[in-house]
């Protein structure tokens, strides 16, 4: 007989709701995006293909270059992006198929923090990705990735801050300075100079190094990836008054309000 509790949550593959005993359980199954265990069966034996467009492959790049990530529990994987904004993800949901129909999931984590997290099924295809992407388990830059305008601009949506609207950083801190580095130089291969910055606090801002972009490459940054698709990060296009006077260029047209 099964024990009903408070502790519940949706199986993501089949809809049915699945029973914790424990809180720490539920939430651990939230964070993991875990499945029933027929539905984990039924992903370990069928190769499921997702057919994705150049497009969308674009848009899963740039957002594994920032909080997105894909993981294998089974034989198959899948993708996952948390983000604080849920217009963001309700807008991803239109852009890739597999996020199509899927319901933004909103949860409690063991800090108390209010999360936001969208997730796809399971296909071969992200297996596939998930073998480009991680390395025992920590995710890597490929050597073969080609950093479009679509790839940007969610690297940037993601994980990218506007410094007073006189710069930009991208949070690169997960990755090794090897791969900031190979990243640089792909930027520099688009006539868009930055450079690696060590982060001085490690306490405060955490370890690793950001890639830097200062005013002028910042404007062709901005150029190069286009207007902003959303409400929420219509903020990251902004440049200062003090930046526009001196550069002597128009001020952006953003998104209709």
């Amino acid at each position: 007989m099964k024990v009903i509790t408070d502790f519940n949550r949706i199986c993501p593959g089949c809809g049915i709701v699945l029973y914790y005993p424990r809180k720490n359980g539920l939430n651990r199954a939230i964070k993991e995006n875990s499945n029933c265990r027929k539905c984990a069966g039924l992903n370990h034996r069928i190769n499921r293909d997702a057919n994705f467009k150049n497009s969308e492959l674009d848009i899963i790049s740039g957002l594994l270059l920032g909080d997105g990530s894909l993981s294998k529990p089974t034989a198959n994987a899948y993708i996952k992006i948390g983000c604080e904004n849920i217009e963001y993800l309700e807008f991803l949901t239109n852009q890739i198929s597999v996020f199509k129909g899927r319901k933004v999931l909103q949860y409690v984590d063991l800090d108390g923090i209010l999360k936001n997290e969208l997730s796809s099924l399971m296909y071969q295809n992200i297996t596939e990705l998930h073998n480009l992407w991680y390395l025992n388990r920590i995710k890597i830059v490929p050597q073969n990735l080609i950093l479009s305008p679509i790839t940007c601009l969610h690297w940037f949506l993601g994980d990218g801050n506007n410094g007073h609207g006189e710069y930009i950083k991208l949070h690169t801190e997960g990755f090794t300075k090897i791969e900031v580095d190979y990243l640089v130089k792909k930027l520099h291969d688009l006539n868009i100079m930055a450079y690696p910055y060590k982060r001085m606090n490690p306490k405060l801002f955490g370890d690793g190094y950001i890639i830097m972009l200062g005013r002028q490459p910042m404007i062709k940054f901005l150029e190069y990836i286009g207007e902003c698709p959303v409400k929420c990060f219509k903020y990251k296009w902004q440049l200062s008054e003090r930046f526009i006077r001196r550069a002597s260029i128009k001020k952006y047209d953003y998104i209709d309000s």
